[in-house]
Order: C-alpha cells, then sequence, then structure tokens
C-alpha cells in the first residue's frame, strides 16, 4: 500500500470503488453470497455466510454480515491485499466510505440551519 493511499485512508478521504456485489441466492444456505469484481462468489465467504444460515440466523443478518464482508473485501480489493494475507496494518486502517462523501463534510441532513 502506497504511503499517499494509507494516509488518504487514515483520514477518511479515500472512497472504495464500488465493485463485487451481494446477491440472493434461490437457497437458504447461504440466502446470500458476496461476488467478486469479476462475479464469481468469493470462496472464503460462502462458508460463513452458510454457517450463519444453519445457526438460525435471520435472512436479514445474513444479508448485514455479507455486506459487511463485502465492504471489507473492496477495502482489500483496493490494496490488492488478499484476505488471509491482511495484517495489523490493514485492520488498523478504517473502512473507507462508499459514497463520495469524505468523512468531514458534513451531509445536508446533518447541516442545521439557524
Amino acid at each position: 500500500m502506497t504511503s499517499h493511499l494509507r494516509s488518504q485512508l487514515m483520514e477518511g478521504w479515500a472512497v472504495l470503488p464500488r465493485v463485487g456485489s451481494i446477491v440472493q441466492l434461490g437457497t437458504q444456505h447461504p440466502a446470500y453470497a458476496v461476488l467478486d469484481p469479476a462475479g464469481s462468489p468469493v470462496e472464503s465467504v460462502t462458508p460463513y455466510l452458510r454457517d450463519l444460515a444453519l445457526n438460525d440466523t435471520s435472512p436479514a443478518t445474513s444479508r448485514s454480515y455479507a455486506n459487511d464482508l463485502l465492504r471489507w473485501f473492496r477495502f482489500l480489493w483496493l490494496l490488492n491485499v488478499t484476505w488471509d494475507k491482511a495484517t495489523e496494518g490493514e485492520v488498523a486502517v478504517p473502512t473507507p466510505r462508499e459514497d463520495p462523501v469524505a468523512y468531514n463534510e458534513p451531509r445536508s441532513s446533518e447541516c442545521r440551519q439557524g
């Protein structure tokens, strides 16, 4: 990871590329899959989501976890790090936003007039 990118991530100015996706499967175990940028299932995520479903987890919880994992993988893909090679250095960097609004800029709904 370049020091410039690390700095941007630490300051909350980097934006995750919108690559990969979540798809609902026609099965219950798992009900969702995380797809990589090429549209293939992220094989390391599928067993985890299957275990969640088999433990009577709500489908909404499974989807929420799938979204969190997609965000984590987008971050790793940006850094060109595989999940099994991620170190404390990657974990220590806050996961950047997925929208173009930087952390330090208030959203219009957060601005108060008065």
